[in-house]
């Protein structure tokens, strides 16, 4: 049994590791960067479930989701989510610096809105980081990102909440 006080930390370096170790094992590069970034786009859904946010992180949000679940067809729309996502950043004068959890989560979704960028094994380890720390600066997931990556293991691919509606 985990303990309460486990179950309220933030995410450390080896467990973010680990979380990749787990998502890349026994995958070509490719598959194992997909798993990677359908795991971060749940993870933000996750989030994302306790969180009020504008209906502009939303809609970002269903454009990650059907671009990294429902076979990534929609790579214009994600393109156009990111762009409405950093001027609705830059209305709030948020653009550089991060104040509130609606920042964090802003930020942690743009590690899934670059699908160009995926082929490029730094930037998606410089994401993978990122996107953790940006979730630490919303709350303590530990253990709910622990049981994500380990469903994404078992399953081959993370099933996650869909968008709100």
């Amino acid at each position: 049994m985990i303990s309460k006080h486990l179950e309220s930390t933030m995410i450390s370096h080896e467990q973010m590791i680990n979380f990749s170790d787990l998502l890349s094992k026994g995958k070509a590069e490719a598959d194992a960067t997909r798993n990677i970034m359908k795991f971060m786009c749940a993870g933000v859904g996750m989030v994302l479930q306790d969180e009020e946010v504008s209906p502009v992180v939303n809609g970002a949000f269903t454009a990650a989701h059907i671009y990294w679940f429902e076979g990534g067809e929609n790579e214009k729309e994600l393109n156009a989510a990111r762009v409405k996502c950093w001027d609705f950043l830059e209305a709030k004068g948020r653009d550089v610096d991060i104040e509130d959890n609606e920042d964090a989560a802003i930020r942690a979704l743009f590690c899934v809105m670059y699908p160009d960028r995926v082929s490029d094994e730094d930037f998606v380890q410089e994401s993978f980081q990122w996107f953790f720390e940006m979730i630490n600066r919303i709350g303590h997931f530990s253990r709910a990102f622990e049981q994500l990556a380990t469903k994404a293991a078992l399953d081959g691919e993370s099933n996650s909440r869909g968008p709100k509606r």
